[in-house]
């Protein structure tokens, strides 16, 4: 986030997990991994708001429940929305989730790839 200068009062969390619970933040929706249409349905909203700068948490929970080609072509979609739109958007996962054609493929969507070792 330091690196993006992106303030953490100004980021929207997309927070995908499989147990519903409920956020005491406004600034956060929870939406289970495999409703791609509900993750849609929750970006183009907090868009709408004028919302410029995201967290999706996380792409790992995402590709255990939704196939690796859907996903792929999910994630584009957003990346292209919120070029159109002129907002950031970071995608979390863990290392361990990604095998090496999947990042490839990730690369070239994605314009930067950052690893925590």
């Amino acid at each position: 986030l330091l690196r993006s200068k992106i303030s953490p009062k100004k980021l929207y969390i997309i927070n995908i997990q499989k147990i519903r619970s409920k956020t005491n933040m406004e600034n956060e929706v929870i939406v289970s991994p495999g409703d791609l249409a509900g993750i849609n349905i929750a970006f183009s909203d907090f868009v709408y708001k004028g919302c410029r700068s995201f967290l999706f948490d996380s792409l790992s929970s995402m590709m255990l429940y939704v196939k690796k080609s859907e996903l792929n072509k999910f994630i584009h979609t957003l990346i292209v929305k919120a070029k159109a739109a002129d907002t950031q958007v970071i995608f979390l996962a863990l290392s361990e989730t990604i095998d090496t054609n999947m990042l490839k493929e990730l690369s070239m969507i994605f314009d930067m790839i950052i690893t925590e070792t």
